[in-house]
């Protein structure tokens, strides 16, 4: 996923790089991203009891500091700086219900650094199991995914260079920490190359969302019966991807959406149904929890990939485009989860 361009400032952040460009201290900066729940409800973070270097702590909001929330009463200022939400998200760790938390700390030594918390169920109850501190890369550190894979926790950022421009140079990162003995471990840290530099970039404020695609397609709207817009980006033997928004009614859900769309298909096609769903699962889409299917156009005669998203009332609709052949490649496929990586939904 591609860094949105701009930061979100917050007022206390400002005061304390203020005090960093003077004191030439180290810091972190945090970009903003919500990260989904991609498997259950996830717990209330004032509801866990966090450990850390021996201190135990609660978190509250604290609106007055311009933050989500921040600990009370503890040594150090533990807060998390998204005003959307907490950075957090909830999978599976060794057969376990796993909840992964990210804090930022800021200590008197002008430092602000992310910090990873584990909690695993034990009953009812939440029950911290790991905390460790991410690496120090001399910057800025923004957070583009966090997901759960493989039994591992996989983290895509982007840091700053080393020659710590802070404002110029970013490189992209992956940690992976696996769980090990009650202690989370780094397996990997890799520097990342994105494939998607260099790509056009189409963005539509009507409908709040862009997204960026090859340099070498072509752009065109065409109209979509039952749709507000669509946009399709074409390589030259017609492959590609294809982008639709509708507005559906206030308060659906996503799943109800599709519940009813597939139930409207079992007779669109000549009274006969128009299309069939092969596979479908949960995807993190632009910091919302999408869904993506393999599916069959009878009408249209080929398979294709759809991921569906819900955002302020909207179906986003993204599709990959078969080729001439009507058939797609694993390459095709692999292009159109990259542009997929790019989607941005505005706030």
């Amino acid at each position: 996923m591609k860094s949105s361009s701009g930061f979100v400032w917050l007022p206390v952040l400002l005061a304390v790089l203020a005090v960093l460009a003077v004191s030439g201290g180290a810091w972190w900066y945090v970009q903003q991203r919500e990260f989904p729940a991609v498997q259950e409800t996830l717990a209330p973070i004032d509801s866990l009891t966090f450990t850390y270097d021996g201190i135990t702590f609660q978190l509250q909001q604290s609106a007055e500091m311009g933050y989500a929330y921040r600990a009370k009463d503890a040594v150090y200022n533990f807060m998390n700086t998204s005003v959307a939400g907490p950075l957090d998200l909830r999978g599976t760790l060794g057969g376990v219900d796993t909840q992964i938390v990210i804090l930022w700390r800021s200590s008197g030594a002008n430092i602000i650094e992310p910090i990873l918390f584990a909690f695993q169920k034990s009953g009812e109850a939440w029950r911290q199991i790991a905390v460790t501190k991410l690496p120090y890369d001399g910057g800025r550190t923004s957070f583009e995914a966090m997901t759960i894979e493989n039994d591992t926790i996989v983290m895509d950022v982007k840091t700053s260079g080393p020659d710590r421009n802070y404002h110029d140079t970013y490189v992209p990162k992956r940690y992976v920490y696996a769980l090990q003995n009650g202690a989370l471990v780094l397996q990997k840290s890799t520097t990342t190359t994105d494939e998607t530099a260099g790509w056009k970039t189409y963005t539509n404020t009507e409908y709040g969302f862009s997204l960026s695609y090859p340099p070498n397609w072509n752009m065109l709207n065409y109209p979509e019966a039952g749709i507000s817009m669509g946009v399709a980006f074409q390589a030259d033997d017609l492959s590609g991807f294809n982008a639709t928004a509708s507005r559906v009614p206030n308060g659906q859900t996503l799943k109800q959406v599709l519940q009813i769309g597939d139930e409207q298909s079992k007779s669109a096609y000549e009274g006969t149904p128009s299309k069939s769903i092969i596979s479908s699962k949960e995807v993190s889409l632009g910091g919302l929890v999408g869904i993506q299917r393999k599916e069959i156009w009878y009408a249209a005669g080929f398979a294709t990939m759809v991921t569906y998203a819900v955002k302020n009332n909207t179906l986003y609709t993204f599709r990959l485009s078969v080729s001439r052949e009507g058939t797609y490649t694993d390459k095709d496929l692999e292009t159109y989860n990259q542009i997929l990586s790019t989607v941005k939904f505005a706030n």
